[in-house]
């Protein structure tokens, strides 16, 4: 899989999985976002 760009949320991943995405993907974009305030949460009902 190529990712084009990759939306995580912010400081909240293990360094593993840092380290797992930067190593199995081909230089991406990557955006980190603050959950529930830039992007909204699977418990968030609008």
């Amino acid at each position: 899989m190529r990712p084009v760009e990759i939306i995580k949320p912010a400081k909240m991943l293990s360094p593993e999985t840092e380290k797992a995405l930067k190593n199995n993907t081909r230089e991406p974009i990557i955006n980190e976002l603050l959950p529930s305030t830039e992007f909204w949460d699977a418990e968030k009902d609008y």
